[in-house]
């Protein structure tokens, strides 16, 4: 995503979208879910602790073909200066499934939070920005960033205060510099 300091007319919040890793993904599930459906049809039908194993195969195959299914879906943010507008696509690879538009009069303030998430691996941090409409509802996340403990990091505000100046709206990040 390339934000300069100007006003541009459409603002992808998205960023690329590498198809070529999702594709050799879904190929890679799609040959193992092949590879369990051939030791499935090996197990004896007649056996039931074997037409157990059967069946067990034939389960993990299905999750491996529905992953494969679900594996190019994902959203699309647009912030549109010209119309006033975000919009969020939901997309199939490239077939859009659903668009939702939301007017820039809709949201109050741009919102910024700093999270913690904990694992096996330890503890990461992200700084996310966000939109909180007028109407008490969600927010609408539009970026995570990654941080580090002491909080938010310059490129989250940043990102926020370009955000308020193509939008108008107000942002908090300018007084937790």
């Amino acid at each position: 995503m390339n934000i300069t300091t100007e006003t541009p007319g459409v603002i992808d919040l998205t960023g690329p979208v590498d198809y070529g890793r999702r594709f050799g993904l879904s190929l890679l599930a799609l040959g193992a879910a092949a590879i369990l459906h051939v030791c499935a049809r090996a197990f004896d039908p007649s056996d039931p602790e074997e037409y157990a194993n059967r069946i067990m195969f034939w389960v993990l195959a299905g999750m491996l073909v529905t992953a494969v299914a679900c594996s190019p879906l994902h959203s699309a943010r647009q912030l549109d200066l010209g119309r006033r507008e975000l919009t969020e696509t939901s997309l199939y690879g490239r077939l859009t499934l659903r668009r939702r538009r939301w007017p820039l009069a809709y949201f109050t303030i741009i919102v910024l939070r700093h999270t913690a998430f904990t694992g096996e691996g330890g503890t990461s941090f992200s700084a996310d920005v966000g939109l909180k409409p007028s109407d008490g509802g969600p927010i609408l996340w539009l970026r995570s960033f990654p941080a580090t403990e002491e909080g938010l990091t310059e490129e989250s505000r940043d990102f926020a205060r370009r955000i308020s100046h193509w939008t108008g709206l107000p942002d908090p990040s300018r007084g937790a510099a």
